[in-house]
């Protein structure tokens, strides 16, 4: 996860996703500019292709 500290990164997980204490812990590493959006009731795979879900907007 090195590379995490030298690049800005756009970073999303579903609020019940398994993987999302992954995404934290990518997001603290990374570099700023950097953004943190939890999608609402959301697990991992429904950001693939419910469309409850996507597009969600991201705000700073």
């Amino acid at each position: 996860m090195s590379i995490l500290v030298t690049k800005s990164h756009s970073v999303i997980a579903g609020e019940n996703a398994n993987s999302r204490y992954f995404s934290e812990v990518a997001y603290k590493l990374a570099a700023k500019p950097k953004e943190l959006y939890i999608v609402p009731n959301a697990r991992h795979v429904d950001l693939y292709d419910k469309k409850q879900y996507i597009p969600f907007k991201c705000q700073s």
